[in-house]
């Protein structure tokens, strides 16, 4: 016999500063101050594993922010590293955040005056095949969403 059931949404139980540091790589501090430590000093919580909460963050983060993805997306789930532009090779670097090279030693020698650039978000995830339907459409309004991306490096705490 049918019944009239109602899905439920079980909300994460991941803190706000764990949300955060999930989806941008860094956590704000009471002071205003950005951190990428992973566990606060008030407590050490663990992270959640980003597979734990990936089913809530990701669609909400793609509607937000289209033809992109957040932190642990990079971290976790990325083919490769996004190329640099004019390169059919990924940058090779030990430490990379969303995608592209993120080690201050590696950005050492980079005049920033005149960043690199790399391949966009969506041109990565368009090469990959990794768009959403959603994407797709809204990649076909905003063309220069695919355009390379200038890279700057900055110091976070």
């Amino acid at each position: 016999m049918p019944t009239n059931r109602k899905r439920i949404r079980r909300q994460s139980q991941a803190q706000p500063w764990q949300t955060e540091f999930l989806l941008y790589g860094y956590y704000t501090l009471p002071s205003g101050k950005r951190s990428i430590i992973k566990t606060l000093l008030y407590g050490e919580a663990p992270l959640p594993n980003w597979e734990d909460v990936r089913g809530e963050l990701l669609p909400a983060w793609i509607k937000e922010h289209p033809c992109t993805r957040p932190f642990s997306w990079w971290e976790e789930e990325a083919p490769e590293a996004r190329r640099r532009a004019g390169a059919s090779e990924p940058e090779q670097c030990l430490y990379l955040k969303f995608g592209v090279p993120a080690s201050s030693t590696w950005w050492a020698g980079i005049n920033p005056d005149d960043p690199l650039a790399y391949e966009s978000q969506a041109a990565y995830l368009q090469r990959h095949n990794l768009l959403t339907t959603a994407e797709k459409k809204w990649l076909a309004q905003h063309p220069e969403a695919l355009e390379p991306e200038r890279i700057e490096y900055l110091q976070i705490v």
